[in-house]
């Protein structure tokens, strides 16, 4: 997921309902700055938090809420690959 705010009961309703069926769920820590309260959905605690680091390793100046974050990936190299399956 790559969308942060303020915790949202729909949003957390959903979450939960997802890790009930072992989803592992990623989200962007946000780009709030570090003073920034932590937001969601990467604060919920059943969703790995992911902040960025900048060419230093050092952690991206504007990330939000490092204490919550899990995982460290340089901010603007980190990629992903998937596959989905079709669905229709």
């Amino acid at each position: 997921m790559s969308f942060a705010g303020p915790k949202d009961p729909l949003i957390e309703r959903g979450i939960i309902a997802t890790a009930e069926r072992g989803v592992l769920m990623i989200a962007a820590a946000g780009n709030a700055g570090p003073k920034s309260p932590p937001l969601y959905p990467a604060a919920n605690p059943n969703v790995i938090a992911v902040s960025g680091t900048d060419s230093q390793d050092r952690l991206f100046a504007a990330s939000t809420a490092a204490a919550i974050s899990r995982s460290l990936r340089p901010a603007r190299t980190f990629s992903c690959r998937h596959r989905m399956k079709n669905t229709r």
